[in-house]
Formats: C-alpha cells, structure tokens, sequence
C-alpha cells in the first residue's frame, strides 16, 4: 500500500495497525519520513538558530534531566524493543520513514508517532488540510506563523 493521502479508510487502517504494533496511541501518517522530521519539530517548538542536540546513540537522561522535547528517528528499529517497549515509546515524538531502503516499505510516506493527544491532533491538523472548519471563513492558523518563522 502507497500511501498517497493522509485520510481515508485504508490510511486510518494503516494508523490503526501500526500504532497497535509499535504500542503508542498515535500513528499519523506523511507523505515521507523527511515531512514527519520536519512537523516533529515544529510540534516540539524548534526553530532557526535552535540548538539541537544529535546523539549517535542515546541521550535520554540528558534530555530527561533537562526537560528537553525528544524526536526520535525510529525507520531502522521497527520491531526493535527495550525492556518490553517499543523504542519509539521513550520519546515525546518517533517519526518513521517507509521508503524504499527502510525496515518495512510503502514505496513511500512516513509516520509520526506519539502517546500525547495533543500533539497527535496538532501533528494530524498539520498534515491534513490545515483549517479551521467554518460555513463560509477561511481560517489562517497560528501554525503557519511557526512555518513563517522557520523559513
């Protein structure tokens, strides 16, 4: 399955089997695993001139001890598990890649990962249509001033 949307009965689906797989009560899904990077960090409030920190393997107690946000790239560790808990639950967000060159492959698209409700409905908001319903307005939200700023 290519995913070519981001909403739709067999893309719900795909959140559902995979979110019950890696353990986490959210999957949302991206048009690839460079997109969930990106909103990963708009979510967790990173922006131009951030110092980010990019561990070669774990910083967790660093991150932990400092109340820092946590992204975690989980494309290569689907399946992988610690202590009995998928690694990508550790993190605030994991994001995944399903890329041809990944551990399992769509032909394309991504996935963020969360426990978090809010920003599982702030990551599917951002993902999908990016309004406000209303009969007649269109609504700009306050997210595309975070995308302003990190441009």
């Amino acid at each position: 399955m290519r995913l070519i949307s981001s909403v739709g009965k067999k893309v719900n689906c795909f959140e559902t089997i995979l979110s019950k797989y890696i353990g986490t009560k959210y999957a949302v899904p991206v048009i690839n695993g460079t997109a969930a990077l990106h909103i990963a960090l708009l979510l967790t409030r990173v922006r131009q001139e951030d110092e980010v920190l990019i561990p070669t393997l774990s910083l967790l107690d660093l991150a932990n001890s400092y109340n820092l946000p946590r992204v975690n790239d989980t494309s290569e560790s689907l399946g992988n598990t610690y202590k009995g808990d998928h690694t990508t639950t550790f993190w605030s967000l994991g994001i995944m890649s399903f890329n041809g060159n990944k551990v399992i492959t769509t032909g394309g698209g991504g996935a963020i990962l969360t426990n978090d409700d809010e920003l599982a409905q702030q990551a599917k908001h951002l993902t999908t249509i990016v309004k406000l319903a209303h009969r007649w307005k269109f609504f700009i939200i306050k997210w595309l001033g975070i995308i302003a700023n990190l441009i």
